[in-house]
């Protein structure tokens, strides 16, 4: 006989073996500078998210929970995203939740070395997969990571990852990464994500004759300036200058 739990997540469950709406909901963007992870809502109608829960682990914590209910009565609209801060340092907006508000527990901090961030849906069972909305993982240089992939055999079974071992491959110097794939495709790879350094103006994922021509369109500018571009200052200092030029050059060909 069925449980409550199980029958649920039948009905989420196309005859596909597929799920339906709660996938989605995918995870965006990673800002490693910021501590924003970025959710988008790749459906054509609004997603409510209550009961939904993350599960991150790196490399010294594994099974960090957010809070069963930290997510009730947030709704992400059709083609839009809801940032969550890390730092704690959201104003409120409707688009924008703090870890402390959504409560819990979230592996910290977010940056570069081996991190695993998972959302369920409900009926949430942590240990199958196919109540996974979203999975990725990334480490230093792409290493496997047998200690934050707790998650990652789920991820794999719920048609959400495409191997355990596969990380994104990250620099300790990297900015963020974004998901490439904007056609709301289920299963992803490394491949579905660009890793952005400085330098990497246009944030494409290369470091090449494009970035240099925003750079220079800048320089000078300082940070309130209307020809400002924070993705040009490499250093993030608030000015773009020759130590801004200086950083896009050594990483030069980055990607290419």
């Amino acid at each position: 006989m069925y449980s409550h739990a199980a029958a649920l997540l039948l009905l989420a469950v196309s005859s596909t073996g597929t799920v339906a709406a709660p996938r989605d909901v995918q995870i965006s963007r990673v800002d490693f500078n910021s501590g924003i992870v970025t959710l988008h809502n790749f459906g054509s109608e609004d997603q409510a998210l209550d009961g939904f829960r993350f599960c991150t682990q790196d490399d010294n914590e594994v099974f960090r929970y957010s809070a069963a209910a930290g997510l009730n009565g947030v709704t992400i609209e059709a083609d839009t995203d809801l940032r969550i801060h890390y730092n704690n340092d959201s104003f409120g907006g409707s688009d924008d939740l703090n870890i402390a508000d959504i409560g819990g527990f979230f592996a910290g901090p977010l940056d570069q070395d081996a991190y695993a961030l998972s959302l369920y849906f409900p009926p949430v069972m942590f240990g199958n997969g196919n109540t996974m909305a979203d999975h990725m993982q990334w480490n230093i240089n792409g290493e496997d990571n047998t200690f934050a992939d707790e998650r990652s055999d789920e991820a794999v079974a719920g048609g959400l990852w495409i191997d355990d071992s596969q990380w994104i491959a990250t620099r300790s110097d990297a900015r963020g990464i974004i998901l490439t794939d904007n056609t709301g495709g289920i299963l992803h790879s490394p491949d579905n994500y660009i890793v952005i350094v400085p330098g990497d103006s246009d944030l494409d994922g290369d470091v090449d004759q494009a970035d240099l021509g925003l750079l220079l369109s800048a320089f000078g500018s300082s940070l309130g300036d209307g020809n400002y571009n924070p993705e040009a200052d490499a250093d993030m200092d608030g000015d773009i200058d020759q130590a801004d030029l200086g950083i896009l050059l050594s990483n030069f060909g980055f990607g290419t």
